[in-house]
């Protein structure tokens, strides 16, 4: 997948590879902690240039690739991946997306999220999940609208940012026909 549509209710988003042009901007994006507080501890606050840097360069690593930009009026509005899972779990994904603050609430993550999941069960995956702290409920909604249920609830499994633990609530969506 080069660069993909996305219908939503502000038009259309662009899901395409990074590029290294955009790494100012994602340091501007990714660099509010209200972005960061419900990414996991990979996802760096503050985030820095060499942070963007480091993550460009490692979406570009992968064949096929596995994390795309999301571009909205052309302009890099944060990011979509789909991680293959291996061995005895092959044939699914664990979905990872995020939007940059002023990109919220317009219905671009759903949007995003349903292309994303329709491409990744057009290359033969069956189940795609994603983990959501229980408090980011504006997540769990993006993921609802887009066709996934929740499938458990791990009790104190996540710690927030500031060290408290919390629940991790796993949505997943199976690859059939009528969803």
């Amino acid at each position: 997948m080069n660069k993909r549509s996305a219908r939503c209710d502000i038009g259309v988003a662009i899901i395409r590879p990074y590029h290294t042009n955009d790494a100012s901007t994602l340091v501007q994006i990714a660099g509010a902690f209200a972005v960061a507080q419900w990414m996991s501890e990979d996802f760096a606050h503050p985030y820095t240039r060499t942070d963007a840097e480091s993550w460009i360069a490692e979406t570009q690593r992968h064949d096929p690739l596995q994390a795309w930009a999301v571009e909205v009026e052309g302009k890099l509005a944060g990011g979509v991946g789909l991680e293959p899972l291996v061995g005895s779990h092959a044939g699914g994904a664990i979905l990872g997306y995020w939007l940059g603050i002023d990109y919220w609430g317009r219905g671009i993550a759903t949007a995003v999220v349903h292309q994303i999941v329709m491409d990744g069960f057009a290359t033969g995956l069956r189940r795609i999940e994603a983990h959501v702290f229980e408090q980011n409920v504006a997540s769990a909604r993006v993921l609802e609208k887009a066709g996934f249920r929740l499938e458990a609830r791990l009790e104190k499994s996540y710690v927030e940012r500031d060290g408290k633990p919390c629940d991790k609530l796993i949505y997943a969506r199976l690859e059939v026909s009528d969803a």
